[in-house]
């Protein structure tokens, strides 16, 4: 794992924990948000994921990650403030 990923691990392990799930409760390219273990919700746009992420998590880390098909790799995006 990269390190800038660490302060995520939590999230990043939700996630992967969840994703066939979340692949039968969201349409394939919904981004979701996480902080910590818990979902917060699904939408349809990354800049509504994130800016619910900076306005519930503020200066905490908060993971936002798009739901893809199986077999798809897409890259982590998250949000985090120096």
């Amino acid at each position: 794992m990269h390190e800038a990923l660490i302060p995520l691990q939590t999230e990043i392990k939700t996630f992967e924990e969840q994703l066939p799930t979340l692949r039968t409760k969201f349409p394939i390219g919904t981004y979701v948000l996480f902080m910590g273990t818990c979902l917060v919700g699904g939408f349809a746009t990354y800049s509504a994921a994130l800016e619910a992420g900076y306005e519930k998590a503020g200066t905490k880390p908060f993971l936002v990650k798009q739901v893809s098909k199986a077999g798809e790799d897409v890259q982590y995006v998250y949000g985090l403030r120096a």
